[in-house]
């Protein structure tokens, strides 16, 4: 799933359907498509989505965990640059997981994709 905005696009590549107790992997794209350097990108990943696993790990490291949102801080994302935020999950339960991944910069325009895995037993 991919969503655009004149600042960013944001790919998300992640397991519409799991099977409960398989580790899974979930990869976030985020691209600068705007002319425009940003010194920090905030990427944020639903607090809901990622608790709703029962193990998860993350390639690079958290800068903080609201009640919203895992939030990652990106630096220095020049024009056409691109990062990567890696996810590995495992689900101990069945069911829906539905959340968001949402990026924004100061003086830019954010956007906001939905995702969602369904977990069969």
């Amino acid at each position: 799933a991919s969503a655009a905005s004149k600042s960013f696009t944001v790919l998300a590549e992640y397991p519409e359907r799991s099977r409960h107790r398989l580790f899974e992997v979930v990869t976030i794209t985020i691209t600068n498509v705007s002319p425009q350097a940003y010194d920090t990108v905030t990427v944020g990943i639903s607090e809901s989505y990622v608790a709703s696993f029962a193990e998860v790990a993350f390639d690079i490291e958290v800068d903080r965990i609201t009640p919203e949102a895992y939030v990652f801080e990106l630096t220095d994302l020049q024009p056409g640059d691109s990062r990567i935020i890696g996810i590995e999950l495992r689900a101990d339960q069945y069911g829906q997981r539905d959340g968001f991944v949402h990026v924004s910069a100061p003086d830019a325009e954010s956007v906001e994709l939905a995702i969602s895995t369904f977990v069969f037993p």
